[in-house]
């Protein structure tokens, strides 16, 4: 194993630590090194948010209150352990 592969296995050791690694070229950030659940959760975050506003959107679209779009959002959403209350926080939030 020669200085660069020990510098590789630092820099992952670091972001399975739950520290994301931070890449530079010239002074700029460039990329960032991140441990993978962290990542599945950013990338499973990211998805809910799109769901919420497009549901949000076809909800305005429907004129459903909230408590509907909840319990659609429960119905399509199983899975979460309190989606209606998910849902109606996340509509009052974005009608705010």
């Amino acid at each position: 194993m020669n200085e660069s592969d020990e510098g590789i296995f630092q820099m992952l050791d670091e972001a399975s630590a739950g520290f994301p690694v931070h890449l530079t070229k010239n002074g700029r950030g460039r990329s960032a090194v991140l441990d993978i659940r962290d990542y599945e959760r950013i990338e499973a975050e990211q998805t809910l948010l799109s769901e919420l506003e497009r549901g949000k959107r076809s909800a305005e679209e429907c004129m459903l209150t909230s408590k509907e779009a909840a319990g659609l959002f429960a119905d399509r959403f199983p899975e979460t352990d309190d989606g209606a209350a998910l849902i109606v926080l996340a509509v009052e939030d974005l009608e705010a």
